[in-house]
């Protein structure tokens, strides 16, 4: 039996509800109510990633032991809550993150970008043409984001990417040299704020 509740904290639930085992699903708490414990062998995992319930695959999706050939399969889920939970699976493989790196759906690239397992060909991937902002945000979040990831958003035509790659801590000096020069002012504020911007290429572009 499982029973949803779509606010609330788990202090507000019975203690004998919660004996089962309990799921979080987006804003709200999934209880599962059973004699046992919730699934935790891969017989358990494969049934759960076949179900025809959409929060049953998105559970699987999110557990790192689930098979990679299964996790792959979930980033092709028709549920975009399934996609999003396997874009946030610390076991994340090549394949899954390439499948994922070009999902339609903002959050599931958002919970990719987010994911610190995301190999870097996906990220480079999705910054060649990110255009959303709250996906920016996550990667101008990243502590660090692969060179090539960097130039992308540093030639992409959207400015709100190019702010990305001016502001970030790990962009090369080639590049904030040819930010600082870029058609838009908050850019070329943002490549002229980072610490790494060379002392000449800011004289160059106030004289």
């Amino acid at each position: 039996t499982r029973i949803l509740f779509g606010e609330g904290t788990l202090a507000d639930l019975p203690a004998e509800l919660v004996g089962g085992g309990l799921h979080l699903v987006g804003d709200g708490v999934q209880v599962v109510i059973s004699s046992g414990s919730t699934p935790t062998g891969a017989t358990s995992l494969v049934d759960l990633a076949r179900s025809s319930n959409w929060i049953e695959r998105q559970t699987a999706a999110r557990d790192p032991r689930l098979p990679a050939e299964l996790l792959e399969a979930l980033a092709r889920d028709s549920d975009s809550d399934v996609r999003e939970a396997a874009a946030s699976n610390p076991s994340l493989t090549a394949t899954a993150a390439k499948l994922l790196a070009a999902d339609d759906d903002y959050d599931v690239r958002m919970k990719l970008c987010a994911n610190e397992a995301t190999p870097e060909d996906a990220l480079v991937t999705v910054c060649a043409s990110e255009e959303d902002t709250d996906v920016l945000r996550v990667l101008a979040q990243r502590p660090s984001l692969p060179v090539a990831a960097l130039e992308a958003l540093a030639r992409s035509p959207d400015s709100d990417a190019r702010e990305v790659a001016a502001k970030h801590p790990g962009s090369p000096v080639s590049l904030l040299e040819e930010l600082v020069y870029d058609d838009d002012w908050e850019v070329r504020a943002f490549a002229g704020g980072n610490p790494r911007t060379p002392t000449e290429a800011l004289v160059d572009l106030v004289t």
